[in-house]
C-alpha cells in the first residue's frame, strides 16, 4: 500500500463551502452538549421552581429552629451547657496546673520555688476549706477567682518585664485564688496531687478524669503547634480564661443553675470526697489531726498515721514529676504520627495515668467485701509509696515510664476504701470530721517545700526520701489491715 500523493497541493479535507458540507441542525440542540450554559438550561427545564422554594424554606426553618434552641439554652443557663463548660474549664485548669512547675522553670524559678508553689497551693486549699466561697453552687465567685488566677499566670512574663518582679512570683500569687476555689464543691482542683489515692481533677467521677485528660491532650496538641512550652501554655491559659468567663456568664443568667450543674457533675461522687465546709468549723489548725491520732483506738490510729504519711510521700515529689520527665529523663516519643518532645511526652503519660485512674476508681468503689476493700487500700498505698523510687530508678525508656504512670494511676482503686475507713476511724476519735480533713491537709502542705530543698540537692535524694516516708506509711497501713482482720 502506497501513500496517495497530494493533488496540486490540495488535501483530502472537504471544502467547508462546497457541496459536501454538512449543516448543523437548527435549534437548541445545535449547541455543544458540554457547554455549561446549555447544561444549566436543561437542568432548569426539569426542576420546578416551587420545589426549590419549598426546599430552601425547609432548610431555613431547620436552621432557625436549631439556632433558637442554642440561644435558649445559653440564655436560660441550661444545666447541661453549663456543666459541659464547667467540666471543660476544670480540665484546662488541671492541665495548666500539671505544667505549672515547668512553666516556673521557664520564668526563672528554681526547684525551691517549685516547692514553694506546691506548698502555697496546698495550704490555700486547706485554709479555704473552712470558709464559704459559694460552695453551695449559687455563686460565680469560684469561677471568677479561678479566671483571675489564670490571667495572672498568663500575664506573668509581661508583668515581670513591666515591674521587674520575677515572673515566677506572679505564678505563685496566682495560685492563691485558684487554690481557694479548689476548696469549694464547685471549684477546680488546681492543687498538686496530694491525695495518694485521688483521681484529679474530680475524685471519684470518671467525667472529671476525662475532663483532665482532655485538657492535657489539648496542651499536647498546642505544644505540637507552637513548639515551645511558653507559647503553648499561653494559648491554654487564654483559652481557659475565656471559657471560664463564659461559664460564669451562663451561671449568672439563671437564678440557680449551678445546683443542677452540681447534681449533674457530682452525682457519682461519694459524699466523703467532696465535703462541704462545716458551719461550726474552727480556725484551720493541725491540732485536730493530732487529737484524732491520740484519741483513736490503736487500730484506727495506725490507719490515720499511715494514710497521712503516704500523703506526705506523694506531696514531697508530685510537683517535680514533670521536671524529671522533661529535664532529667528527657523522654521523647511518637504518638499518632506526631513527634512529641519531653513536654508533650509528659502530657501523654498523664493522659494514660488519668485513664487508668478513672478505671481503677470505678472498680475499687464496687468492692463490697471489707477484706477486699482493705487489700485495695494497702495495695494502693504501696503503689503510691513505690512510685518515687521506681520513677528515678527506671531507665529513660518511654514505654517503661508509661507503664509506671499507669500503675500509679491504678492507686485510685483504693479511693473508696480509704474514704470509708478514714471516716469510720475519725468517728471513733475525739476530732470533728471537717476539722480533721483541714488539719490533715495542713499537715501535708509543707511537703512540697521540703521536697524542693531536697530536689535542689539531688532529685534522687527527694524521691528517695519520699519512698522512705511512704514505706513507713504502708507499714502502718499493713498493721491496720492485720488488726482489722483479727478483730473481725
Amino acid at each position: 500500500m502506497t501513500d496517495r500523493p497530494d493533488r496540486d497541493g490540495q488535501t483530502d479535507e472537504p471544502d467547508p463551502t462546497g457541496p459536501d458540507r454538512t449543516d448543523p441542525p437548527a435549534g437548541p440542540a445545535a449547541s455543544d452538549s458540554t457547554d455549561p450554559e446549555a447544561v444549566a438550561d436543561r437542568i432548569a427545564g426539569t426542576v420546578d421552581d416551587a420545589d426549590i422554594d419549598e426546599t430552601v424554606a425547609r432548610v431555613r426553618s431547620d436552621l432557625d429552629e436549631t439556632a433558637t434552641r442554642v440561644k435558649t439554652a445559653l440564655a436560660e443557663g441550661d444545666p447541661r451547657v453549663v456543666a459541659a463548660g464547667a467540666l471543660g474549664f476544670d480540665g484546662l485548669v488541671y492541665a495548666a496546673s500539671r505544667y505549672a512547675p515547668e512553666y516556673l522553670g521557664v520564668l526563672g524559678g528554681s526547684p525551691l520555688v517549685v516547692g514553694l508553689f506546691g506548698t502555697v497551693a496546698m495550704a490555700t486549699v486547706a485554709v479555704a476549706s473552712g470558709f464559704d466561697f459559694g460552695s453551695d453552687g449559687d455563686s460565680v465567685t469560684p469561677i471568677l477567682a479561678a479566671v483571675a488566677g489564670l490571667v495572672a499566670w498568663l500575664l506573668a512574663p509581661g508583668l515581670a518585664a513591666a515591674t521587674g518582679v520575677p515572673g515566677w512570683v506572679w505564678v505563685v500569687l496566682g495560685v492563691v485564688p485558684l487554690g481557694a476555689t479548689a476548696a469549694t464543691a464547685d471549684g477546680t482542683s488546681v492543687a498538686p496531687t496530694t491525695d495518694p489515692f485521688g483521681v484529679a481533677p474530680r475524685a471519684g467521677d470518671w467525667r472529671g478524669a476525662a475532663a483532665g485528660a482532655a485538657g492535657v491532650a489539648v496542651t499536647v496538641a498546642l505544644l505540637g503547634i507552637a513548639g515551645t512550652l511558653g507559647a503553648a501554655l499561653g494559648a491554654l491559659l487564654a483559652l481557659g480564661a475565656v471559657l471560664g468567663l463564659a461559664v460564669a456568664a451562663l451561671r449568672a443568667v439563671d437564678d440557680d443553675p449551678a445546683a443542677a450543674v452540681h447534681d449533674d457533675r457530682d452525682a457519682a461522687v461519694e459524699p466523703e470526697t467532696l465535703p462541704a465546709p462545716s458551719e461550726a468549723a474552727t480556725r484551720p489548725s493541725v491540732r485536730p489531726l493530732f487529737r484524732a491520732i491520740r484519741s483513736a483506738p490503736t487500730t484506727a490510729r495506725s490507719l490515720l498515721v499511715g494514710e497521712t504519711l503516704v500523703g506526705v510521700a506523694v506531696g514531697l515529689v508530685s510537683v517535680f514529676v514533670v521536671l524529671v520527665v522533661t529535664s532529667v529523663l528527657g523522654l521523647r516519643t511518637t504518638l499518632l504520627g506526631l513527634r512529641l518532645g519531653p513536654s508533650g511526652t509528659f502530657g501523654a503519660l498523664v493522659v494514660g495515668e488519668l485513664a487508668l485512674a478513672a478505671a481503677g476508681d470505678a472498680v475499687g468503689r464496687r468492692a463490697e467485701s471489707h477484706r477486699r476493700a482493705t487489700a485495695a487500700l494497702v495495695g494502693g498505698a504501696t503503689l503510691a509509696a513505690a512510685f518515687p523510687l521506681l520513677f528515678v530508678g527506671l531507665p529513660p525508656v518511654t514505654a517503661a515510664v508509661a507503664a509506671l504512670f499507669g500503675l500509679f494511676g491504678l492507686r485510685a482503686a483504693a479511693a473508696g476504701a480509704r474514704d470509708d475507713a478514714v471516716a469510720e476511724a475519725v468517728d471513733r476519735s475525739a476530732a470533728d470530721p471537717d476539722d480533721y480533713r483541714t488539719a490533715r491537709a495542713l499537715a501535708v502542705a509543707p511537703a512540697p517545700l521540703v521536697g524542693g530543698v531536697l530536689y535542689s540537692l539531688d532529685p534522687t535524694v527527694a524521691f528517695g526520701a519520699a519512698t522512705t516516708v511512704g514505706v513507713v506509711g504502708v507499714w502502718e497501713l499493713r498493721r491496720f489491715a492485720r488488726r482489722t482482720a483479727t478483730e473481725r
